[in-house]
């Protein structure tokens, strides 16, 4: 009897060994991280020197595909002179990066098409996208930083589910001395290419015909955009003289909603480069209803007119 029973026990202690290794060997997957978090860099600055800080995300192998988020930050510890999206992984934007140093924060929110996947290699090695860059000059020698106020993370899963999150507060050390900093080189390329789009929406305006762009700039950043709606087709250094250019957010309402003008997009980046998109009319206007033209074949009437009766007086009037 006490021969089974050790039989028993060491039976069952042999097919836990094996259970126990192959749960080890082929249940287990390499340990991607525990959550998304942000850092900054560089994370040495010196005080009252401009410098550049990136603000960027660690996806810790989850792909993503919306970010939120507001940082807070105390005014007297340094000034953000400007904000810049260039070479951002988010390329469509519901809040623009904004910010003030009266109250002390920086917010955004944006979308990232396609997702990010915040993997380079097959050994689930994670890679940083950068959210921003952000302009500032410390005015104290200190460990200064930003507080992470509201943050929401999106795995793009098709389901909205919101990423577990790191909230650690951003920190850097600011010296009386340091490494040169770099100076960026000067940004001479416009924005990239774009497409504008003309929709409908029943939740949108109304139901109301609205136009839909966004593009990105490598350089400096984006500024902004103006729109133009004309009924004539002209170059671009002669367009705006008649009409104006309106300054516009995407999506932007149409004037024209029977969409019979040419509608032009201008994307300006920060410093100061343009890149111009052109739509064609959805629904061209008829040679009668085209008044400038209808003017001119009048006006060429009345010029052959004139100078037939010229040349009948001069050569062909009998005598």
């Amino acid at each position: 009897m006490q021969n089974s029973k050790s039989k028993l026990k060491f039976q069952n202690l042999f097919l836990l060994a094996i259970f126990i290794f192959i749960f080890l060997v082929f249940g287990l997957k390499p340990e991607i991280g525990e959550a998304v978090k942000f850092s900054l860099s560089p994370i040495e600055l010196i005080v009252n020197q401009e410098t550049t800080v990136l603000l960027t995300i660690n996806t810790e192998g989850e792909e993503i595909n919306a970010v939120e988020l507001k940082l807070k930050f105390l005014a007297p510890d340094f000034l953000i002179k400007d904000i810049s999206d260039a070479n951002s992984i988010i390329s469509l934007w519901v809040e623009r990066p904004n910010f003030s140093n009266e109250k002390g924060e920086i917010s955004f929110s944006g979308i990232i098409p396609g997702g990010y996947p915040g993997i380079i290699s097959e050994n689930y090695q994670s890679k940083e996208g950068q959210l921003l860059k952000i302009i500032l000059i410390p005015k104290k020698v200190d460990q200064l930083g930003f507080q992470i106020e509201a943050v929401k993370v999106l795995l793009n899963d098709g389901k909205g589910t919101e990423a577990k999150l790191s909230t650690s507060n951003l920190k850097f050390s600011v010296t009386q001395e340091g490494p040169s900093i770099l100076i960026p080189a000067k940004d001479e390329d416009p924005p990239e290419l774009f497409t504008p789009e003309i929709s409908q929406n029943p939740d949108v305006f109304e139901g109301k015909w609205f136009l839909v762009f966004t593009t990105q700039d490598k350089g400096s950043g984006m500024d902004h955009y103006e729109v133009l709606e004309t009924e004539q087709r002209g170059s671009i250094r002669g367009l705006g003289k008649k009409e104006k250019w309106q300054v516009g957010e995407s999506p932007y309402l149409l004037k024209d909603q029977k969409l019979k003008s040419y509608i032009y997009v201008k994307a300006i980046d920060k410093a100061g480069n343009e890149r111009v998109e052109m739509l064609a009319p959805q629904k061209p206007l008829l040679w009668y209803e085209n008044y400038s033209l209808f003017g001119i074949i009048i006006l060429g009437i009345i010029i052959v007119y004139l100078i037939g009766k010229i040349l009948w007086k001069r050569y062909l009037r009998p005598k």
